[in-house]
């Protein structure tokens, strides 16, 4: 700390030392320090000295600063804390500038980083400089370096952002750290052949830091970003993010570089991160693959590996049911399924391990049962139906109404009993399979391209088939409508080829899938609500208690 405070001085003497403290005469003692200029994030306070004339000390001339400066408040600040800067211009947003009020963002230059300029943000043509200074301790962080404002001049400091201290981040943005906590990823993507359009280079997951991509040689193809869900943030199917720029996405700033004309400068993309959200690279490829470098690094914490593919299917279980019977020995069961992780869906028994499948039945005692007991009870018996003759239906367990004589002999009677001196007939379900396959889509081959340069579309046919019971047999085409629309796979899609030497073709085909299905609720695979008109979306019939009046679907 002795040593940081050394070095801090030394900073600062070359912002006041010439301008306060050539003057005759000697110093007095330091005054108190001021108050700290922020409540967190790096603040800075300071104290002053005078220098008193006088005619014999020290040839005349008092040596050092006047003023000392010192970080205070270090601490990070909440992560909904508005931004210092922006919390500045905030407070001119009720003084009229020509004659109205805005509401001001902050504009900053590297010329002018420790200046107050703002920005309207209902004209962002306007902007204003309020103050020569800026707050002592305001952010000036480069790119690749922290900095903060100290008497109107920019000042390098510590990721820790105290004055004169050199304290350096890992390259997981851990201050100080030693990278011992830090995986970092490196590869180059290389891959020859490849056709004109997009083609995915690597997924930068949430949380990634230093992000550096980059061309191994200057080319026409460029580099694009989008998200998880497929929105564009730098370039798209054309070239439209300005080069040389610095882009705000995903919680960080994205620095771009391309430079076409500059064969030493390959395309670049930069960022110090953590990344809010995971992005994906791609490349448009125009003239080949020019061959990507990426590096990026990641919290090991934040690292899961890869569950083995084989415990992908595995066994669930329902609840027992309650004891079939209630004094003496009983039955309860309870629905096991093998489904798939992945997708959530009950599959075939055969992909999970038979040798850890959990029991579906197990013996259950009640209180003993008096020999001459006089009474009615409830008797489960066999499930019944599955409610769906394919995929995924219900089954309810039937129950009988059982009355025992005074010789212990029990016989099967009128529900009617049951329901008087019992209560209401037990009501068990659990899922079940039904015996045939649901009729699914399948689709053929797509057909060759519809242009032999630029842009153009491919199609292929799409089928509702039903799978015989029977491997050997061949499949059956049903009827469109017993597909679930919504599911339908498209029958058309983009497809680019080199581009043309006249210019045509050369725009991003946009088109609707066309041949829409127009049924009756009948024709449906889980026919109709009790209006007679509106489709039902499954077999409980979920929707039909929010009929719209629609007699057709689409």
């Amino acid at each position: 700390m002795e040593y940081s405070w050394i070095i801090q001085t030394f900073i600062l003497i070359t912002i006041v030392t010439y301008v306060q403290c050539r003057e005759k005469g000697r110093w007095e003692d330091w005054g108190q320090y001021s108050s700290c200029s922020r409540t967190c994030g790096g603040g800075v306070q300071h104290r002053n000295r005078r220098c008193i004339r006088g005619r014999s000390h020290m040839n005349g001339m008092c040596v050092g600063p006047g003023v000392e400066y010192s970080s205070c408040n270090t601490q990070p600040c909440p992560a909904d804390a508005k931004d210092f800067r922006s919390d500045q211009c905030s407070r001119y947003s009720q003084v009229k500038v020509n004659g109205r009020k805005y509401s001001w963002l902050p504009h900053t230059a590297s010329s002018t980083e420790c200046v107050l300029k703002c920005q309207a943000s209902e004209n962002p043509e306007l902007v204003k400089e309020f103050s020569r200074r800026v707050i002592d301790g305001t952010n000036c962080d480069g790119v690749d370096s922290f900095g903060i404002c100290v008497a109107g001049v920019c000042q390098q400091v510590g990721c820790d952002r105290v004055i004169g201290s050199f304290m350096k981040e890992d390259k997981c943005r851990v201050c100080g750290g030693d990278g011992s906590t830090c995986k970092t990823m490196s590869e180059i993507f290389d891959q020859k052949n490849l056709k004109v359009g997009l083609h995915k280079v690597v997924t930068i997951p949430i949380g990634s830091t230093n992000i550096v991509v980059r061309e191994l040689r200057n080319s026409l193809s460029y580099l694009v970003v989008k998200n998880g869900a497929g929105k564009f943030y730098i370039n798209g199917l054309s070239k439209s993010t300005n080069d040389n720029s610095e882009n705000n996405i995903a919680g960080t700033t994205i620095r771009y570089v391309k430079k076409p004309d500059r064969r030493d400068e390959p395309e670049t993309l930069s960022a110090l991160g953590p990344l809010n959200e995971t992005l994906q690279v791609d490349l448009m490829i125009q003239d080949g693959n020019p061959g990507i470098q990426y590096e990026y690094s990641v919290q090991r914490s934040l690292v899961h590996h890869a569950e083995n593919p084989k415990l992908r299917y595995t066994w669930i279980n329902g609840i027992w049911t309650r004891c079939s019977k209630t004094c003496g020995q009983g039955l309860q069961i309870r629905a096991v399924s093998c489904i798939d992780r992945q997708s959530g869906v009950s599959v075939s028994n055969d992909l999970c391990d038979i040798r850890l499948k959990p029991d579906g039945r197990q013996v259950c005692r009640q209180q003993d049962c008096p020999e001459d007991r006089i009474g009615y009870s409830w008797v489960l018996g066999h499930w019944g139906e599955c409610s769906s003759d394919c995929g995924i239906g219900e089954q309810t367990q039937l129950a009988y109404c059982q009355e025992k004589g005074t010789m212990g002999k029990a016989v099967y009677t009128d529900d009617d009993l049951c329901l008087r001196y019992v209560g209401p007939k037990p009501d068990y379900k659990r899922a079940c399979e039904g015996d045939i396959s649901c009729p699914h889509w399948t689709s053929g081959p797509w057909l060759e391209c519809s242009v032999t340069c630029g842009f153009g579309r491919q199609t292929r046919q799409v089928f509702c088939q039903e799978d015989p019971p029977n491997s050997q047999e061949e499949p059956k085409q049903r009827p469109h409508e017993l597909c679930a629309h919504e599911s339908r796979p498209t029958r058309q899609r983009l497809c680019t080829r080199s581009p043309c030497s006249d210019g045509s073709n050369r725009n991003y085909l946009e088109f609707e899938e066309s041949g829409e299905i127009i049924a009756h609720c009948s024709a449906t695979l889980y026919g109709c609500c009790s209006d007679g008109k509106t489709r039902a979306e499954n077999w409980k019939k979920t929707n039909c208690g929010q009929n719209k009046g629609n007699s057709d679907i689409r």
